[in-house]
């Protein structure tokens, strides 16, 4: 099903019981999209106040999304707008000359690359002067900005959606045992838990597919003018928000060994992270810092996500490993698990990020070096 007909309606299924473990913006698409196809859902969700389920504004396009899902983040774009859950907005990518060629080829072909400047040193941007090294280029990329709290609240004036502060305390084949309702029956489970995934009895066999480390950001405000956000691996890459609030990232930081790790943030890292920024973005000075945050992160071990349903339970289906970049791609993952459900059929899967791949057990990089995009 293409994102333009998400408005036309879906063929009528019979109707079918469906809980969804997680309450960030991965497992509320998922809810969406089984309320478009005429599921009950239920989603649990064990605090829905904390800041553990996905909550705050993100960017779409992510430029550190991997050039083999940019197509889905693509969509995603599409989907959002559909659902008039977008803001449009700007976002500044500057990375080395050259070595990103195929996603920077991928975004200029779906027409959301504003402009291009190679070869100076510094380039202007408002009141912002933006300083480009030797060899680096900058593409202003159109995206957009998304409230999470705008999706929770869609999603829970949906047809047959249900979200429940609950937490799952065992996952059986088709049955959860909850801390506040005791044993509940389903046709089919979505966990879409993020790094709590393999930390849930019965799901403890998952933990071997993903890896989990700690996320650090600033959320800063900088008068009125654009956020900004470094990564070590990407660069350098902001998005021009025009409330003036924004995040201040440095990307990905250590595997952790437990989710509840990721949230013990490190003062010098983030300290680190402005000063860079500062000397990269004149203008960003007057930045004032609204707060630190930490949170844990999750991926497949070999850098992808893990979708579909699980070997040893054709009724358990995963939803995880999205990288931190769920907005960026929980509207088309999503899509992609609900249509298995429906139709029975691992065929929607991508054989890259089923769960039934084969995936090293290994530790090695979160993500892949921009250079090899």
């Amino acid at each position: 099903m293409l994102a333009r007909d998400w408005l036309t309606g879906f063929p009528a299924v019979a109707r079918k019981r469906v809980a969804v473990i997680g309450g960030g913006v991965s497992g509320l698409m998922a809810a969406l999209w089984a309320s478009r196809y005429g599921y009950d859902a239920t989603v649990f969700e064990a605090d829905l106040a904390s800041p553990t389920a996905t909550r705050l504004s993100a960017g779409i396009i992510d430029p550190t999304v991997d050039v083999s899902l940019a197509p889905f983040a693509l969509e995603a774009l599409s989907i959002l707008s559909s659902l008039g859950l977008g803001v449009e907005s700007r976002l500044l990518w500057v990375h080395r000359r050259g070595s990103c060629r195929r996603l920077e080829k991928l975004l200029s072909a779906a027409g959301l690359v504003e402009h291009s400047v190679a070869g100076e040193d510094t380039v202007g941007l408002g009141r912002y002067r933006v300083d480009l090294s030797p060899g680096e280029e900058m593409h202003i990329l159109r995206t957009m900005l998304v409230d999470t709290g705008t999706l929770y609240s869609l999603v829970s004036s949906s047809p047959g959606v249900d979200i429940v502060e609950d937490r799952v305390e065992y996952v059986g084949c088709g049955s959860l045992r909850l801390r506040r309702g005791g044993y509940r029956e389903f046709d089919a489970i979505i966990v879409a838990a993020g790094p709590w995934t393999g930390f849930i009895r019965g799901l403890e066999t998952v933990a071997s597919m993903l890896r989990i480390y700690r996320c650090e950001a600033l959320i800063i405000r900088a008068g009125g003018g654009p956020l900004a956000v470094v990564d070590d691996v990407l660069d350098f890459y902001m998005s021009i928000h025009t409330s003036g609030d924004g995040i201040l990232g440095d990307g990905c930081c250590a595997e952790i060994e437990s989710p509840n790790e990721g949230y013990r943030y490190d003062g010098e890292v983030l300290e680190a992270v402005l000063g860079r920024s500062m000397r990269r973005l004149e203008g960003l000075g007057d930045a004032e810092l609204v707060a630190p945050v930490s949170a844990p992160c999750a991926v497949g071990r070999d850098s992808f996500p893990v979708l579909g349903g699980l070997p040893s339970c054709s009724r358990i289906h995963l939803l995880v490993g999205l990288d931190g970049v769920g907005v960026t791609l929980a509207p088309s993952l999503a899509r992609l698990v609900l249509e298995s459900i429906a139709t029975g059929s691992r065929d929607y899967i991508p054989t890259g990020m089923a769960a039934w791949r084969r995936i090293s057990r290994g530790r090695g990089e979160v993500r892949e070096p921009v250079g090899e995009c």
